[in-house]
């Protein structure tokens, strides 16, 4: 359907369709950004019938930066992605609500921000021509996901309970990245 949507949207822009591939390029970029924008609306309203926006905002956050950087597991369509993503939002939600001590969260955010700095690049089998600047783009990751750890400082000492979510969504970004690993190598096997 978003691609139906992005197509129509598209063809306003071009009055003719030119065979350089821009059409397709423009089209593709549309629907991904039109399914970022429901799937993030979607992850919010799950937030606020939690009664945890705040929370909610903060564990998409990290989540997507990570993800953007680093890649990870990709699910095989978008309503799949939106699933995975809502659930592990209910999940975290849900254990957030259990006040685990601050000393897990700390231990889980340390574990998922030393995999994510030791792995930090998890190329798709679509993305493989960027495989000539994994360099540069393992340094923006990690650059990233220290940015997030000292975000999850920051929390810490102005208002822990907020650092709880960013430990989360860290945890979720590992998860993410390690499945994209395995998934990887066992299709390479």
């Amino acid at each position: 359907m978003l691609h139906r949507i992005s197509i129509k949207l598209t063809s306003l822009l071009f009055l003719n369709r030119t065979h350089d591939g821009s059409f397709e390029i423009c089209v593709y970029g549309l629907e991904l950004f039109l399914y970022s924008c429901l799937s993030t609306a979607g992850l919010l309203l799950i937030g606020m019938a939690f009664n945890k926006l705040a929370y909610s905002i903060i564990i998409i956050l990290v989540f997507y930066i990570c993800q953007t950087s680093g890649g990870g597991k990709h699910a095989n369509s978008h309503i799949m992605c939106f699933l995975t993503m809502a659930l592990f939002l209910c999940i975290a939600l849900l254990l957030n609500s259990l006040n685990i001590r601050i000393i897990i969260n700390i231990i889980v955010a340390l574990i998922s921000l030393t995999y994510l700095l030791i792995r930090p690049l998890v190329l798709h089998k679509n993305k493989k021509y960027l495989q000539n600047r994994t360099h540069q783009m393992k340094l923006v990751s990690r650059i990233c996901v220290l940015f997030v750890a000292g975000i999850y400082i920051l929390f810490f000492y102005i208002n822990s309970d907020y650092c709880r979510p960013v430990g989360i969504g860290m945890l979720y970004a590992a998860f993410s990245r390690f499945s994209g690993y395995l998934s990887s190598k066992l299709k390479t096997t």
